[in-house]
């Protein structure tokens, strides 16, 4: 048996560690299992500690337990993170199945029609969003996987996988206050994901509603939406997604039992046990807290509930308590809510130009970069990720005189992609 220098043992380990984090925060399994006897304490999303009392406590637990958004190996979910384009392709096709329904040759083609590459674990479902129709070949000249995704992207992804019927412009209503900052062609989309509820408006006060169409999607909306796009396609979900999910009426509620009327009239009976998480609203309450008659949404995985949300109403809404919250808030006071507050504070841009000037000084790097008529001063974040010619990179690589295409957040650059040669002579100052 060959041996293999310790140095490179070790490599392989770091790459598949960094690997296996990278999709850990997203992947989906086929069938949720149990740990020990009587719980279900090996499963992590019952112990993310980074969203107790979050806007979207309940929202995210619930389609964490389904396994289509985990959380990281640390245990945190980071639900202010933004979702990349590659992150919320593989969440819808998760939720809607569509990698099974994928041919293999429509797999093999994607690489040679993509423009920026995809990373692997998420090329099979961008694949099956290409053939479902949620990317066009349009969009694949444009993909940036690794990008962050904006509310109007998200918006054309979703209409486009519900496959909603696009209308005459015309015929869409937006009255968004912002509506100059969405491109004229995603207007539509953006206009049928409001009216479908499936992405809302803000309330702005008298000045009426916003949409934010260039804010990212954050992981914790996404996981909202997500629920949005189950409620609304109810017995449409992939064959796992219904397995998992159990809707109905509460009938009976017994010593760690808890017996559901569907629908279609039939009953079902779950195991719960005492770390089952039962949500009322915002609040969590215990088994014998709910009542008969209510309607209820289960997560279970082999006869046992994970997650369980009563609804207070006859349907389980994500998410709406904390718009109204947030609109009292704004109606009481005259200010933003405290996640008004953050996303004010968060500002992306994109910015395309040609670097002028590169200046590091004590480790810190600062680019001037001509864009149209104005010259830009920009900070680079020690982490910024840099591609040059759609391969990987560092800020020491970069010269004055190339094109480059930046991410920047806050006034800092995040990202950057070198997209021309620019001057051959060009040099780091």
């Amino acid at each position: 048996m060959p041996r293999f220098p310790r140095v490179v043992i070790l490599l392989v380990a770091v790459i598949v560690a960094v690997t296996v984090a990278a999709s850990a925060a997203i992947a989906f399994p086929d069938r949720a299992t149990f740990q020990g006897k009587g719980n279900f304490k090996g499963h992590s999303f019952a112990k993310l500690k980074d969203i107790k009392g979050h806007w979207a406590e309940q929202d995210v637990l619930e389609i964490a337990a389904q396994g289509i958004i985990r959380g990281y190996p640390d245990l945190t979910f980071q639900p202010n993170k933004p979702v990349t384009h590659a992150e919320a392709i593989v969440m819808l096709a998760n939720t809607l199945g569509l990698e099974k329904e994928t041919p293999r040759a429509a797999r093999q083609q994607l690489a040679a029609r993509l423009r920026y590459r995809v990373p692997a674990w998420a090329e099979s479902a961008v694949a099956a969003a290409v053939y479902a129709g949620i990317l066009t070949e349009a969009d694949l000249a444009q993909f940036r996987p690794n990008q962050p995704a904006k509310r109007y992207e998200i918006a054309v992804y979703l209409v486009r996988a519900l496959k909603i019927r696009l209308e005459e412009q015309s015929q869409v209503e937006l009255q968004f206050v912002d509506e100059d900052a969405i491109p004229v062609w995603a207007r539509v989309y953006v206009g049928l994901a409001n009216r479908e509820r499936l992405m809302l408006g803000e309330h702005v006060g008298q000045a009426g509603f916003r949409f934010q169409p260039q804010r990212p999607v954050k992981r914790a909306e996404m996981a909202a939406l997500l629920l949005r796009i189950q409620e609304y396609l109810q017995d449409k979900l992939s064959e796992i997604v219904k397995e998992m999910r159990l809707v109905g009426t509460v009938t009976a509620v017994g010593e760690g039992t808890l017996t559901v009327k569907k629908a279609d009239g039939t009953t079902v009976t779950v195991a719960v046990y005492e770390d089952t998480l039962i949500y009322l609203g915002r609040e969590r309450i215990a088994l014998e807290d709910i009542d008969i008659g209510a309607t209820v949404r289960v997560i279970v995985a082999d006869g046992k509930a994970l997650f369980i949300r009563v609804c207070p109403d006859e349907a389980c809404e994500p998410v709406r308590e904390q718009d109204r919250e947030r609109e009292q808030e704004r109606d009481r006071t005259g200010q933003p809510g405290r996640e008004d507050k953050e996303e004010v504070e968060e500002n992306y841009e994109e910015v395309t130009g040609t670097i002028t000037a590169i200046v590091t000084v004590d480790g810190k790097t600062t680019l001037k970069v001509l864009s149209g008529n104005r010259v830009l001063d920009l900070e680079v974040a020690a982490d910024a990720g840099v591609e040059v010619h759609n391969r990987p990179a560092t800020v020491a690589d970069l010269r004055t005189g190339q094109k480059v295409h930046l991410e920047v957040k806050n006034g800092v650059v995040t990202e950057i992609e070198v997209v021309g040669n620019g001057n051959a002579r060009g040099k780091k100052d």
